[in-house]
């Protein structure tokens, strides 16, 4: 065993190995063999076979209605308090305000 094989050994492959034994498991027979090898047109019939119920499925609505989003308040009702409590306390100042400057 020549030195460093032991560190070679738990490398991960380069990608191009892997490509390279991918392109070897798909081209191989049923018992690992050669003769298994399709051609590009028959390659891609059995591809678009496979893959034909989803492009009838392109687009569809989904068949369950959903039901609609419950509206939310814009303004929190402790935020519209406190408006209603400035703007009534503002016009009730006023009125007091003018009553007592007689006029």
């Amino acid at each position: 065993m020549r030195p460093g094989a032991a560190r070679d050994f738990f490398r991960p492959p380069s990608p191009a190995h892997a490509r390279l034994v991918t392109r070897r498991l798909q081209h191989s027979g049923p018992g690992g063999g050669p003769g298994g090898i399709m051609s590009g047109v028959q390659r891609m019939r059995v591809a678009n076979e496979r893959h034909s119920k989803s492009i009838t499925q392109r687009g569809g609505l989904h068949r369950t209605p959903k039901a609609p989003p419950e509206e939310k308040a814009a303004v929190g009702p402790w935020l519209l308090a406190l408006f209603v409590f400035v703007v009534c306390g503002s016009a009730i100042f006023q009125i007091i305000q003018s009553i007592r400057l007689g006029g």
